[in-house]
């Protein structure tokens, strides 16, 4: 998973929901050499108090999330932050609407780097 960064992400605040820690690690090592603020959540329902608590300015969320899905996790966090995007990562070829976008898994960097951008693009 490489892909060289132009600096668009450069310290922009992005919430990771994902569960497996294998996934957690390889995105957290990308998005560390983009220069992305990162904090991370292990379930749909820590990043929905996480989202509340914190100013990101994109979520990464993994659609099957033991106990709160991250569907749901979305339509919560949309909610009290309708405007943030939220990209999903998942196994599935699409994602539901709620989600501005997905990521395929296994993660490939430019894709996640090219939908990343465009999700905070005005």
């Amino acid at each position: 998973m490489e892909h060289r960064d132009t600096g668009q992400l450069q310290g922009i605040r992005v919430l990771l929901v994902d569960d497996s820690e294998l996934v957690v690690y390889l995105v957290e090592r990308q998005l560390k050499k983009w220069g992305v603020d990162l904090t991370v959540a292990h379930d749909g329902l820590e990043g929905v108090h996480r989202a509340a608590g914190g100013h990101f300015d994109l979520v990464l969320m993994d659609v099957n999330l033991p106990g709160m899905d991250g569907t749901t996790a979305a339509l919560e966090i949309q909610k009290f932050r309708s405007t943030l995007p939220i990209i999903a990562i998942t196994g599935d070829d699409e994602a539901p609407s709620v989600f501005v976008a997905h990521v395929r898994k296994p993660v490939q960097a430019a894709d996640l780097y090219m939908k990343m951008v465009k999700a905070i693009t005005p």
